[in-house]
C-alpha cells in the first residue's frame, strides 16, 4: 500500500518507514508518527537514550503497525530480524507479523477488560461489581433471564452507553482514550437484523462494508455462502425469512476483518442449520485469535475453544 507523497510507503510486513526528519542533535529526539487505520496521527517525540552507550538518532523515523494499529516497543539493543530500524531510545521494536513476538504484541494490543462495572436501570441495579477479561482466542458468554442487563452489559462494552461505575479498557487504556482504535477493532451485531429491507442481500453488505471503508474481509457473495445463503444474493431481503435476514445480518461479521465481535443473541430467529453456522463462525474466528463476546438463551457449541460463562440476574 503506498503512502502519500514524501512520507514514504508501509511495507507489506505492516511496517512503514518516513524519511528522517526533526531530529534534535542536542537532546537526541526524533520524530515517529504511528500509522494508524489509514492515518498519521500526532507526532510522538521518542526520550533520549539513558545511560553510558552512546547513542545517534536513526537514518529514518519508525512507522510501527501492526493489522492497522501501532505496536509497543520492547526492551532490546538490537534491530529484531525483519525490522529495518530501532527506536530513537534504543528500544528494539517487535519483530514482523506472525512472528511470535509479534504474536504476543497483539494480545497485549487486542486485549478487553472490564473492572468493576455497574449498571442501574429505572432505580433498579442490574449488575455492580462486574469484571471480565478478553484476550486474543478467548470467548465470553453473558448468560440470564430476559431483563437481568445482557444487552446493556454489551451496550458497556461497545461504548454505546457509560457505565454507572467501572471501567472498561482496550489495550490497557480506557475507551475514551481509544475510542477510534476501538471502534476500528470492533464488530457490534445488535439483537436487531440491522438489514434493509428494499435492499438486496448483496446491496446490504456492500453498503455495510462502504461504511466501514472497506479493507480486508470478504465478499458479499463469499459472506452469503458462508451463512448458507447462496442463491438469495439478488433477493430482496424484505422477502426473505426472519432466519435468512439474521443469517444476512450476521454476514456482515465476515465483509470486514474486525478483532472483536459483540453479539446480542445471534441465534435468534435460526434454525439448527443456522445455529451450526454461527457455532463454525464463532469457533474459526477464535482459533483465528480473534474475540467474542456473546448473548444466548441456547446452549453452544464452542469445542476448541477458551470459553468463559458469565452469569446475570443470580
Amino acid at each position: 500500500m503506498s503512502l502519500p507523497g514524501a512520507l514514504g510507503r508501509q511495507r507489506a510486513t505492516g511496517w512503514g518507514v518516513l524519511p528522517s526528519s526533526g531530529a534534535t542533535t542536542g537532546a537526541r529526539e526524533a520524530r515517529t508518527i504511528p500509522w494508524i487505520h489509514g492515518h498519521f496521527t500526532a507526532t510522538v517525540r521518542c526520550p533520549p537514550r539513558s545511560g553510558d552507550r552512546p547513542w545517534a538518532p536513526p537514518a529514518a523515523d519508525i512507522l510501527p503497525c501492526y493489522h492497522g494499529r501501532p505496536v509497543r516497543a520492547g526492551p532490546g539493543s538490537s534491530t529484531p530480524a525483519g525490522v529495518e530500524g530501532i527506536t530513537t531510545d534504543g528500544s528494539a521494536l517487535e519483530t514482523a507479523p506472525d512472528s511470535a513476538a509479534s504474536r504476543g504484541a497483539r494480545s497485549d494490543v487486542n486485549r478487553l477488560e472490564a473492572e468493576g462495572l455497574e449498571c442501574v436501570r429505572n432505580d433498579r441495579v442490574l449488575f455492580r461489581g462486574l469484571g471480565l477479561t478478553l484476550a486474543p482466542g478467548q470467548v465470553v458468554q453473558v448468560e440470564g433471564p430476559n431483563g437481568c442487563g445482557k444487552t446493556s452489559l454489551l451496550r458497556i462494552l461497545c461504548g454505546l452507553r457509560l457505565a454507572d461505575a467501572g471501567e472498561v479498557r482496550w489495550g490497557g487504556a480506557p475507551l475514551s482514550a481509544v475510542r477510534p482504535e476501538y471502534h476500528e477493532a470492533l464488530a457490534y451485531v445488535g439483537h436487531r437484523h440491522g438489514v434493509k429491507g428494499e435492499l438486496t442481500a448483496r446491496e446490504n453488505l456492500s453498503f455495510n462494508r462502504a461504511l466501514g471503508g472497506g479493507g480486508p474481509g470478504r465478499e458479499p457473495p463469499d459472506a452469503l455462502e458462508r451463512l448458507g445463503l447462496t442463491g438469495f444474493e439478488d433477493v430482496p431481503c424484505r422477502t426473505l425469512s426472519e432466519g435468512q435476514r439474521r443469517r444476512v445480518g450476521l454476514a456482515r461479521l465476515l465483509t470486514a476483518h474486525r478483532w472483536l465481535w459483540i453479539l446480542d443473541e445471534p441465534l435468534t430467529a435460526l434454525d439448527r442449520a443456522g445455529v451450526a453456522v454461527v457455532e463454525t463462525l464463532v469457533r474459526d474466528h477464535a482459533q483465528n485469535g480473534g474475540m467474542v463476546v456473546l448473548t444466548t438463551h441456547q446452549a453452544v457449541k464452542l469445542e476448541g475453544c477458551a470459553l468463559t460463562r458469565v452469569p446475570l440476574g443470580s
